[in-house]
C-alpha cells in the first residue's frame, strides 16, 4: 500500500571502480552499486563481472558513509522484487538479472495478508530487496526486530544484525548495533512462500523504552538509484493478484478499519467500508466518527480477521491506495481542522459536524450527515479507476471547509480546479467538478482541503481522485465524463438487492 512504482531507466554507463579512483558513475550511482555489494556477497559490478567485496579496500568501505551524505536523498527505500524457486533461502541474484518491479516503498510495515502482496501482483514464491539510508540522530546502541512471515533479515553498513529466514510462520527476531548519528546503509532482505505474507521492522532507539514501528522518516534512497530496469510493460498487463473476497457482505461492511495509508496504522474506529465495484477490488472506508474518508483504493479488499472466527482483531485494507486522511476531523468551520475532541476519540461534537446515516438504493450508498446547519449527502463511486465522491449541500450560513486529501512526506499544489499531492514521482490528482460558487481548492504543506464561503444556494459537485504519474493522471481526470448528481432520488427508498 506504501509503492511508488518507478519508470525503468536505461543502464548505468560502464564504470571501474578500484582501490584508488572511481569514474564513469555519478556519485548516486556510486552509492548506489556499494550500498547493493557491501551486503551482497554474490552482487557485481555492472558489466563488470568483478566482486565488489574484492574491489572495495576496507578504506572505501569506511568511507562510504561520507560518500552517501554528499549525494541528494529522496524519502523510502528501493526495493526490488523477483520471483525465486526456494524461499527457503535469500537468492544470489545473477548480474543483469532484471527485477519482476522495481518500486520506492516509504513504510517498512507491511502487516500479514492474504493474497497479492501489497499491489506487487506478487503472492507467493518471490523475494524482495530494500536498500537505502537509515538515518539516526544521536549515536548509541539501536535495537531492530523483524516480524516476517516468511523469512527476513536486516543488515546496516555490511553486517547482519537481524536473521529471521527460513519458511515460517509470522516470527520475531532481534539485533543490536551500536551506531553513530548520520546516515548509514539499510538492506532488508524478505522471501515469501506460500500461504500470509507480511514483514514489519521495530526497533528501540537509545534511551527509549519501548520497540516501536521503524518510522518512515529515517528512511531514504540516493536519488536516482531508483532507476533499475525492469519490464514495466509485461508488469503492467498482468493482473492484479488481490482479489475479490470469497463472502459477499454486501454493499457495506462496519467495523474497526486499519490501513497503512497515508501513514502505518492509520484507524477509522467506526469505519464503514463501501464496495464501489462488483468484485469488491474498489472500496472506499469512511468514518462515520470524523466524517472522514480515512482510505479509499484499487485493486483489492480487505483482509479480514480470523482470531476466534473473526471476533479478535480488525480488517486490514489491501490494495493500492488511491487517497486518504489521517486521524481527525474530515469537516471544519473556518478552516480550523484541529481536533475538539477529549482524547481525540468518539464523534465529532454535534455544533461542529453529526452523522445521521446511510441509504441504499440497489448497490449504491449514499451518506448522510451534517456539518453546522448544514445537510450533506454524499456518494462514492468508481469510473474505471478514478474514485470520485459526489455530494450535494445545502444553504451555508457560515465558511466551511472539507479534508479532501494529505499525505504525510508529500507536497501539495493547486492550480484552479485541480490539487496534485506528489512524493517520490507518484502522485494522487484530486479534480474539482462543478465547484460551487464561493468555493475553492487549498493546499496546505501536504493536504488539500476545499473551502466554502457562506452561500444561500444548495449545490451539487464531485471531487474525483487518481494516482500515479502526475501527468497521465491529471489527463485521465480531465478526459472523464463524471458530472454532478442529484442524490436525493436515491434518499426515497430504491431498487432492491436481492
Amino acid at each position: 500500500m506504501s509503492g511508488v512504482l518507478i519508470e525503468p531507466a536505461p543502464k548505468v554507463a560502464i564504470f571501474v571502480l578500484g582501490s584508488q579512483r572511481v569514474s564513469g558513475m555519478s556519485s548516486t550511482s556510486i552509492v548506489e552499486a556499494l550500498s547493493l555489494a557491501i551486503i551482497h556477497e554474490h552482487d557485481f559490478l555492472p558489466n563488470e563481472g568483478l566482486s565488489m567485496r574484492r574491489c572495495l579496500p576496507s578504506a572505501t568501505l569506511l568511507c562510504l558513509t561520507l560518500a552517501v551524505s554528499a549525494v541528494d536523498v529522496a524519502p523510502g527505500l528501493v526495493g526490488e522484487y523477483f520471483p525465486v524457486a526456494n524461499p527457503a533461502v535469500f537468492p544470489a541474484i545473477a548480474t543483469g538479472q532484471q527485477p519482476f518491479l522495481v518500486r520506492v516503498d516509504t513504510t517498512m510495515d507491511f502487516p500479514e495478508v492474504e493474497g497479492g502482496f501489497y499491489g506487487t501482483k506478487l503472492v507467493e514464491n518471490f523475494y524482495v530487496r530494500w536498500t537505502g539510508l537509515l538515518r539516526v540522530d544521536k549515536e548509541g546502541e539501536y535495537e531492530f526486530s523483524t516480524s516476517s512471515d516468511d523469512g527476513s533479515r536486516l543488515s546496516i553498513n555490511g553486517k547482519v544484525v537481524v536473521d529471521n529466514g527460513g519458511v515460517h510462520p509470522m516470527a520475531t527476531q532481534k539485533g543490536k548495533i551500536t551506531l553513530p548519528a548520520g546516515d548509514h546503509q539499510l538492506v532488508i532482505d524478505y522471501t515469501q512462500g506460500g500461504g500470509g505474507a507480511g514483514i514489519t521492522v521495530n526497533w528501540q532507539p537509545p534511551k527509549s523504552k519501548k520497540m516501536v514501528t521503524l518510522p518512515d522518516s529515517v528512511l531514504y534512497h540516493a536519488k536516482g538509484s531508483e532507476k533499475i530496469v525492469f519490464d514495466k510493460a509485461a508488469w503492467d498487463k498482468i493482473p492484479s493478484a488481490s482479489g475479490k473476497p470469497v463472502i459477499d457482505y454486501g454493499p457495506t461492511l462496519t467495523h474497526c478499519i486499519e490501513s497503512s495509508f497515508p501513514a502505518p496504522r492509520t484507524y477509522a474506529y467506526k469505519g464503514i467500508v463501501i464496495k464501489l465495484s462488483e468484485d469488491a477490488t474498489n472500496n472506499l472506508c469512511f468514518d462515520t466518527d470524523t466524517l472522514r474518508v480515512m482510505c479509499a483504493w484499487n485493486d483489492g479488499y480487505m483482509k479480514l480477521p480470523k482470531g476466534r472466527d473473526g471476533l479478535e482483531g480488525h480488517p486490514v485494507v489491501q490494495g493500492n491506495p488511491i487517497f486518504g486522511s489521517l486521524a481527525g476531523p474530515g469537516w471544519a468551520k473556518g478552516d480550523n481542522f484541529s481536533d475538539p475532541r477529549t482524547n481525540k476519540m468518539g464523534p465529532l461534537p454535534e455544533g461542529l459536524a453529526r452523522w445521521t446515516g446511510h441509504y441504499m438504493d440497489g448497490n449504491d450508498v449514499i451518506l448522510s450527515y451534517t456539518v453546522g446547519k448544514t445537510t450533506v449527502l454524499e456518494k462514492p463511486s468508481v469510473h474505471d479507476r478514478i474514485i470520485a465522491r459526489s455530494f450535494n449541500m445545502s444553504a451555508r450560513t457560515e465558511a466551511l471547509s472539507l479534508l479532501v486529501a494529505e499525505e504525510p512526506g508529500a507536497t501539495a499544489t493547486v492550480v484552479g480546479d485541480v490539487a496534485v499531492i506528489a512524493a517520490n514521482g507518484v502522485a494522487t490528482v484530486i479534480k474539482l467538478i462543478g465547484a460551487p460558487a464561493g468555493a475553492e481548492l487549498v493546499a496546505s504543506g501536504n493536504r488539500v482541503h476545499l473551502a466554502f464561503a457562506a452561500n444561500k444556494e444548495s449545490t451539487s459537485f464531485v471531487l474525483a481522485h487518481a494516482r500515479g504519474d502526475a501527468e497521465a493522471t491529471r489527463a485521465a481526470l480531465t478526459s472523464s465524463k463524471i458530472t454532478p448528481v442529484d442524490l436525493s432520488a436515491q434518499t426515497k427508498g430504491g431498487k432492491p438487492r436481492w
